[in-house]
């Protein structure tokens, strides 16, 4: 028995280093997500879950009905999706080229290319002087009010964008992989968009997306703090990174945030650059009063959103590295 799951992790070691490398290759390159239909999935399921929202969390209902509510949500997603992946698992397994399909459905669920697209994408708006485009897009990222923000500001929403974008998409997706398998990429992957969907600290959502933002939070609990990890690792061999200091900044300061694991990954970034991060900041439903991570300048400029996206693709190679690492010792 522990000779076949010692077996199953290793294949699945192979799988999750060549999804992540077609990932962040040729998603950067490519709009592969586009192609395969991936963003407008994604659109579809924000849509669904928004009006499943609309009818099951009335402003009428008491606090403790909302509350079931939105865990019967997240029963009513998670269950089928579970299901589909074990399925589509089996079939993997008895199909003849079955683990190459499972690593081209892994690296759709892999945002490492994507993240680090949106992130360029903003920075040739702000070099090509479209503040404005760059705003929106940056809105995208962080629901932020664009309207109230200038360059500074949409440079600090996309590098923390590409901070927990390691954390809670990259890393969370690949670790909950190497434990369940496609069932557990899947189901993380779903947690944490219902999670950005409802899991809200405002007055609409704040009962109604407890149970959402609950288990987000467990299930990001250790990919939040490996991330820290990693990026201080990537701070190493990024031109002026400050390794030490990302250190200090996430022991130091990751606990200033209002969400248990964010705080991990946007210190660690915030140190290693030398700039300072979070902070409050008004979203469309309402307004975060989280506490300034770091002890640099809070006026990023694009030198540092540049900084910020080696860190992010050093960070995303020191994850394939250890896969390979571990396929190594295996063998």
């Amino acid at each position: 028995m522990m000779h076949e799951l010692l077996a199953e992790l290793s294949q699945r070691q192979w799988v999750l280093m060549a999804a992540l490398f077609i990932s962040f290759i040729a998603f950067a390159l490519l709009p592969l997500e586009r192609w395969l239909g991936v963003d407008a999935l994604a659109a579809r399921l924000r849509r669904m879950v928004q009006a499943l929202e609309r009818k099951l969390n009335r402003s009428k209902r008491g606090t403790g009905t909302r509350v079931y509510r939105g865990l019967v949500l997240v029963l009513m997603g998670a269950i089928p999706i579970i299901a589909l992946a074990l399925a589509f698992n089996w079939l993997t397994n008895h199909t003849p080229f079955g683990i190459y399909i499972e690593m081209a459905v892994l690296a759709c669920l892999l945002p490492a290319g994507v993240g680090l697209k949106k992130a360029r994408r903003i920075n040739r708006a702000l070099a090509s002087k479209k503040p404005e485009q760059a705003r929106i897009w940056a809105k995208e990222l962080a629901r932020r009010d664009h309207a109230t923000m200038d360059d500074h500001t949409t440079v600090r929403v996309t590098i923390e964008y590409l901070s927990e974008n390691l954390a809670d998409r990259v890393i969370a997706t690949a670790l909950w992989y190497l434990v369940f398998g496609l069932a557990g990429a899947v189901l993380v992957r779903f947690i944490h968009l219902l999670d950005s969907q409802v899991g809200h600290r405002s007055k609409q959502y704040l009962a109604f997306g407890w149970a959402s933002a609950k288990l987000d939070d467990a299930m990001q609990y250790i990919p939040a703090r490996i991330a820290a990890l990693v990026l201080c690792v990537a701070a190493c061999f990024v031109p002026g990174g400050k390794p030490i200091k990302a250190i200090s900044t996430a022991w130091g300061q990751a606990r200033k945030t209002a969400s248990p694991n964010h705080g991990w990954p946007i210190a660690a970034t915030a140190g290693a650059l030398g700039i300072t991060l979070a902070g409050p900041r008004r979203l469309a439903d309402g307004l975060i009063d989280d506490a300034w991570i770091g002890t640099g300048t809070a006026k990023c400029t694009r030198r540092d959103l540049i900084r910020a996206q080696w860190l992010y693709g050093v960070g995303v190679w020191v994850v394939i590295m250890v896969q390979v690492i571990a396929i190594m010792l295996n063998d």
